[in-house]
């Protein structure tokens, strides 16, 4: 699964959960580009994924978090355990702080696969 598929299922499933539907959004984007986004076909900015996430009441870290359990095939859980761990490495607060490993773009999760494939 692309990252764009990814997205495109977090959406949906947050959106849906929040109970609403895509024409709902209209303050914020058009019920076509909602669609299109929901289909993967279009990768929002990170304004437009901030103001989606403010109308569903959720953080848009939330979307993010979710998005890369799907695209990497790991649980949220271990996804926010290595961003915690990376944030405070890149804060010198942690012990190894000298040996972080960039992911370079992708968040290599023990055991997750960043191509979905």
């Amino acid at each position: 699964m692309k990252l764009a598929g990814a997205f495109a299922e977090s959406l949906r499933k947050v959106r849906l959960y929040a109970d609403l539907s895509q024409e709902d959004f209209s303050d914020v984007s058009s019920r076509t580009y909602i669609s299109s986004l929901e289909r993967g076909m279009k990768s929002p900015t990170l304004e437009k994924v901030d103001a989606l996430a403010g109308k569903m009441r959720v953080s848009p870290l939330s979307l993010y978090v979710l998005t890369y359990a799907i695209f990497t095939r790991t649980t949220p859980a271990a996804l926010l355990r290595q961003v915690s761990d990376e944030v405070s490495q890149l804060q010198g607060k942690a012990p190894n702080a000298d040996r972080i490993r960039p992911s370079r773009g992708r968040i290599n999760v023990a055991g997750g696969n960043p191509r979905g494939g």
